[in-house]
């Protein structure tokens, strides 16, 4: 991990686009944890199975319009 922070950062962009983009991505991800072997085969009500934590990645850039060319169909 040190490896990466010493990287160089990526140099500035001279210019912006007028689109905002906003991304965001989420995983639930299972913590797994160390269940006694003297547990009993079902829980209980109310005993959870296991826990979740959320892993959350974003992203915010901008970008230019890209014009796409009108639709034609194939029979033209």
């Amino acid at each position: 991990m040190e490896a990466f922070y010493e990287q160089k950062a990526a140099p500035p962009l001279q210019t912006e686009g007028p689109i905002l983009v906003v991304q965001a991505d989420g995983k639930g991800i299972p913590m797994v944890r160390d269940e006694p072997a003297d547990q009993p085969a079902r829980r209980g009500k109310g005993q959870k199975r296991t826990k979740k934590k959320e892993a959350v990645v974003t992203a915010i850039y901008t970008i230019a319009p890209y014009p796409l060319p009108p639709h034609t169909s194939a029979g033209d």
